[in-house]
């Protein structure tokens, strides 16, 4: 169960912020697929998103563990 949770905070926040966006970073034209020029602000947002919610689970855990 603690590697379904850790699997599950690590992605996540990534997945929400993608919902929350709800917008493509791609798109196929003429000469092929192309990158968004926004698509650094995903990763601007996620990655710290993610280590939060890595601490906060870690700082449960440590929590949890010293109350027993």
């Amino acid at each position: 169960m603690k590697s379904l949770t850790l699997l599950t905070i690590v992605f996540l926040p990534a997945t929400f912020i993608s919902a929350l966006f709800s917008t493509t970073f791609f798109s196929f034209a003429e000469d092929g697929w192309q990158f968004s020029n926004k698509f650094w602000i995903y990763w601007a947002i996620v990655i710290p998103l993610t280590i939060f919610m890595l601490f906060v689970w870690w700082w449960l855990r440590e929590r949890k563990a010293r109350c027993f």
